[in-house]
């Protein structure tokens, strides 16, 4: 730092000397614009890492003692400060998982849903409301005939069904999706079979 102090020193003395300065006044102007050495120096450990790490030390020293001095609101604080991060880890493991993280499903970032818009007056509700398209076949087929931006169109809807054995019998939830649907989300099914000679049921696990 000294080295480094000095060789400012000479700079600032060279500079004024080809002003028209005299030696000796340069280095007059030089020392005052320079000021005391060690407060250079004092400034300069100031914004050091180790002044930092110093300054963070004492303030943890500071904290152990008054803490120590007041158990009763270093229970207090303690306590805060654990309902505060678990409620902030509580509602952000929420979020991540219903807006931030992404669909299990191949190019999930490509999925769109068209729904249709039911004005209030033709609603049941008599509330403007969003419903599901519920295209038939022939209208999923003209619109994928007649889109230009979507690669694929398909339909998926939820059904209800009795599963009935030698054990009581459960009600199984499931959809009722187009033949573009497993070859869109990149899935396989498990089971096809065919019940009548122009319709197919297909078994699927989806997850």
């Amino acid at each position: 730092m000294d080295a480094e102090l000095l060789d400012f020193l000479e700079t600032a003395i060279e500079h004024r000397m080809r002003s028209g300065m005299s030696r000796e006044a340069a280095t007059r102007a030089a020392r005052l614009e320079l000021g005391s050495a060690e407060a250079v120096k004092d400034q300069v450990r100031d914004v050091s890492w180790e002044s930092l790490a110093e300054s963070v030390w004492r303030d943890i020293c500071y904290a152990r003692r008054s803490f120590t001095k007041n158990p009763g609101f270093t229970t207090v604080a303690v306590l805060t400060m654990a309902l505060g991060i678990g409620a902030n880890t509580a509602i952000f493991s929420v979020v991540h998982a219903v807006l931030l993280k992404p669909l299990p499903y191949q190019d999930a970032d490509r999925l769109v849903r068209l729904v249709m818009n039911v004005p209030a007056a033709e609603s049941p509700t008599k509330r403007p409301l969003r419903a599901s398209l519920g295209l038939s076949a022939a209208e999923m087929s003209e619109l994928q005939s007649h889109t230009r931006t979507l690669s694929q169109v398909g339909t998926a809807g939820p059904i209800l069904r009795g599963l009935r054995g030698q054990e009581e019998a459960a009600r199984l939830q499931g959809s009722r999706v187009s033949s573009t649907f497993f070859q869109r989300h990149g899935a396989r099914p498990h089971l096809r079979c065919s019940s009548t000679p122009h319709a197919s049921v297909t078994f699927a696990a989806v997850a």
